[in-house]
């Protein structure tokens, strides 16, 4: 992103407060939230979700799966990840203990930067949050059949963009035993097996 930034001129179309407070001088960064790769702070951190997001003053919704099918495979790498298709049929997809602890860290990353969302007021930031491993949530078996608390996506945007006026709290976040995904949603969350040791295999339905 530090490269992109300056390669496509994006100084021009990004907040200039948020570039302002993110200077090469800026005494942080994107959040660190638990990775080991902290880079030198700039301006191109706007270009960044997470810092972005503060300087936005329109009402947003965030339509978000802990487990970003494109993101584990395309960003993290994760081999079991790659090789799972991102709609059905789906393969079989069988995760290494160490595949199944990038997972679990991905998810725990992501849902640390957007711990500002979450504290946010709902009128000003709702957030749909599921644990599912898919790539994009507006496929009708997502938006219609997803559902976290019983709620499917579709009612949750409804909601939100309605002005809550069931007194929802504006955030569904789906939180599942284990930081792994969850979602029963067979119609959209790609399943996988996961090795929990030498003698056993343990299956997990996203």
């Amino acid at each position: 992103m530090q490269h992109l930034f300056g390669m496509v001129n994006a100084s021009g179309s990004l907040s200039a407060k948020c570039q302002a407070a993110n200077s090469a001088s800026a005494a942080s960064a994107v959040p660190a939230v638990g990775g080991a790769e902290v880079p030198a702070p700039g301006p191109w951190d706007c270009l960044m979700a997470a810092t972005a997001e503060q300087y936005v003053e329109s009402p947003l919704f965030f339509l978000q799966s802990r487990f970003d099918h494109f993101q584990l495979g395309s960003e993290l790498a994760l081999p079991c990840m790659v090789r799972q298709s991102y709609t059905p049929p789906w393969k079989v997809a069988i995760c290494s203990a160490a595949e199944v602890r990038g997972l679990k860290a991905y998810a725990a990353d992501l849902r640390a930067e957007l711990s500002r969302v979450v504290r946010a007021p709902a009128a000003r930031r709702g957030l749909y949050l599921s644990s599912c491993i898919i790539l994009g949530q507006t496929s009708v078996n997502a938006w219609t059949q997803t559902k976290i608390a019983r709620v499917t996506l579709q009612q949750a945007w409804r909601a939100w963009y309605g002005g809550l006026a069931n007194e929802s709290s504006g955030k569904w976040v789906e939180d599942c035993p284990g930081g792994l995904p969850c979602n029963p949603n067979v119609l959209a969350c790609a399943p996988y097996t996961y090795i929990a040791s030498i003698t056993s295999i343990s299956i997990e339905n996203s």
